[in-house]
């Protein structure tokens, strides 16, 4: 399965997007986070999903992104409901 951009040269791929992995409670034992879409803390037991940015700065998974190539991407976490806004499950009004 082909994950990513297809490479030059390599018109015989299609590119999948991944928009998010699905929704999961974050984990009581991570710290909290900021969702980068509300700017309010990810605090545990919170509805969230991860997005991918891309490789990062790994130069491996740069050549593997520049060549079409599946890895893993560095992702970024998000609430639930700022992506899909779906507050059925939220616990954004917890400070």
């Amino acid at each position: 399965m082909h994950r990513g951009a297809p490479g030059r040269g390599r018109p015989d791929l299609q590119q999948e997007t991944i928009a998010c992995t699905g929704k999961e409670r974050f984990p009581e034992s991570t710290p909290p986070v900021i969702c980068p879409a509300c700017l309010h803390p990810i605090i545990p037991g919170q509805m969230f999903t991860r997005i991918p940015l891309g490789p990062g700065s790994d130069p491996v998974k740069r050549e593997l992104a520049r060549s079409g190539a599946p890895y893993v991407a560095v992702t970024a976490g998000i609430h639930w409901a700022c992506i899909t806004g779906d507050e059925s499950e939220s616990m954004l009004s917890i400070t």
